[in-house]
């Protein structure tokens, strides 16, 4: 974190930065709220997987954009490019800055690490294990970084009997 500077931004948050993994709901509401306190917000999206709230297939069938799928586009527009105008990802973003990194590739991971060595806090809402399998979770972050803080909650919890569970928002 650094030092407040009175001439710079005033909110709380401001000169915290904050890496995020976060998918649906809890987490970008979470990276939202910190975004809107001032934090910076660097959300780290998959090369393999499409975001889930930038809309959940590559192409919209014309037909679609008429029914409830549509109204999620402004003008229910559906043309080229349509996954960065989708209301729910866009609400849920603002403010944030993107990168899309390969994490299964040691350039990915190495990418990922340097941002980890400069970032105060570390939030993520995958299914339990993801992270640990895409790059070694905690105990590979607290070794980049022993004074980032970590917050991870997948819809199942950490443990227990449906932690193997994936959820949409559970």
């Amino acid at each position: 974190m650094t030092a407040f500077d009175p001439g710079g931004d005033p909110r709380p948050l401001a000169g915290v930065r904050v890496l995020s993994q976060a998918i649906v709901w809890a987490g970008p509401t979470g990276t939202l709220m910190l975004s809107d306190l001032g934090a910076e917000v660097i959300e780290v999206e998959s090369i393999q997987h499409f975001t889930p709230t930038r809309g959940n297939v590559r192409h919209v069938p014309a037909a679609q954009a008429e029914g409830p799928m549509g109204a999620s586009f402004a003008n229910r527009d559906i043309s080229e490019g349509f996954w960065n105008r989708r209301n729910s990802f866009n609400y849920a973003s603002r403010g944030h800055k993107s990168i899309t990194l390969d994490l299964r590739s040691e350039v990915g991971r190495e990418l990922f690490f340097d941002l980890a060595r400069i970032s105060d806090a570390y939030i993520e809402n995958n299914a339990a294990g993801v992270v640990d399998r895409l790059f070694g979770g905690w105990e590979a972050l607290s070794q980049v970084n022993p004074r980032l803080v970590m917050a991870s909650f997948p819809g199942f919890g950490l443990s227990g009997p449906y932690s193997h569970f994936k959820g949409y928002g559970a």
